[in-house]
């Protein structure tokens, strides 16, 4: 070292002193004068007194659990801000070690980029992410879980749907978290009448019109975000069925064991009009059901019982309301008066009769 013109032998601990001051005011030009934060391993967000800093942090983590689809798999995202002293982040895939660095953007203070996931197998791939200072020293270290999910959904078809009071179900499919159903005229110039995503398998229909032939297309999505078409997507024509709007009617055939009966839960059949429910009450409002809701066969044959006790040694009015698949409901309906009799006949009283040589005596 030259002090005025004159070689000088400077000390060691003061050679280091002035290499670390150099190397301090290297890193403050890098980070606009802002305060690293401490090196730190795992989550512990504590650490880190920058809020803007904890807040980029805890941005990324938000992203822990996400998918990687059949499409995402081999160039998976990760984005997000740098955090002070970083110029760079570090992804590596803990199974392989394989390693990724991003570059901060030095005006926008941001990183993107992606990592192959596509040599993972299918379940959960854990990631450390390392953000790195200029000498790719860790400033902090945090892990992220990925939930790759590549394979085949179950093969399925659609099949003519199934209307009931404005809405069309089709059978779900296992593993499917939502579908695609587009619904298109199967005259006209192709544009789509209905065209949505549902999360179950059934989409309201109410705003198609009666007696039109539409193709149909259904689409099954897994929770990754994978699509996978019916195999006959497009190529079902189904023509929507004019709305019913009438009522079922019901008419009394017979109580089981008779009437008056002994029992207090007599078993009621009748018959329906057509395809519904049936349900039997004690109320000429039919407010209180007084059976399980049976299908209109059911009431047909062997009949519907009453679930509660019909008023005992005396009449009972036993009424009836049946809804149809279109959610009709038939007016309330007295079906039978039924007479409970729990009372037992009077025993007989024999008196004898008189010695007699007939072999058919007669008794009184």
């Amino acid at each position: 070292m030259f002090l005025n013109g004159k070689k000088r032998r400077v000390a060691p601990a003061l050679m280091m002193m002035l290499m670390m001051l150099a190397m301090l005011s290297s890193t403050a030009a890098c980070t606009g004068g802002r305060v690293q934060p401490k090196i730190t391993k795992g989550e512990a967000l504590s650490s880190i007194e920058d809020p803007t800093d904890r807040a980029a942090v805890e941005q990324l983590l938000s992203a822990d659990g996400t998918y990687a689809n059949k499409q995402t798999s081999s160039a998976f995202p990760v984005s997000g801000d740098c955090i002070t002293g970083s110029t760079s982040v570090r992804v590596t895939i803990v199974a392989t070690g394989e390693k990724k660095s991003i570059p901060c953007d030095p005006d926008t203070r941001k990183f993107s980029g992606t990592t192959d996931l596509s040599a993972q197998p299918d379940g959960t791939v854990p990631l450390k992410i390392e953000y790195l200072s200029p000498q790719l020293a860790p400033v902090f270290e945090t892990s992220l879980t990925v939930n790759k999910l590549t394979g085949d959904l179950p093969a399925f078809s659609v099949p003519a749907l199934s209307e009931s009071a404005g809405v069309a179900s089709f059978p779900a499919v296992e593993g499917a978290a939502s579908y695609q159903v587009t619904i298109t005229p199967a005259s006209g110039d192709g544009t789509p009448a209905i065209a949505t995503t549902v999360s179950t398998n059934s989409v309201d229909i109410s705003s198609l019109q009666t007696g039109v032939a539409y193709n149909v297309s259904i689409s099954a999505i897994d929770a990754a975000g994978n699509v996978f078409p019916a195999s006959n997507s497009g190529a079902t024509t189904w023509t929507r069925s004019a709305t019913d709007t009438t009522a079922p009617t019901l008419t009394f055939n017979s109580v089981s064991g008779g009437n008056p009966g002994s029992t207090l839960r007599p078993v009621i059949l009748g018959t329906a009009s057509e395809a519904s429910t049936v349900t039997l009450y004690f109320d000429s409002s039919c407010a209180t059901a007084k059976s399980a809701a049976s299908a209109n066969t059911a009431f047909a044959s062997p009949g519907i019982t009453v679930n509660a006790d019909v008023a005992s040694n005396t009449t009972t009015t036993i009424y009836a309301k049946a809804v149809d698949t279109a959610g009709n409901a038939s007016t309330c309906t007295s079906l039978v008066t039924y007479t409970h009799d729990g009372t037992p006949p009077t025993a007989p009283t024999v008196s004898g009769t008189t010695p007699t040589n007939s072999t058919t005596p007669t008794w009184t």
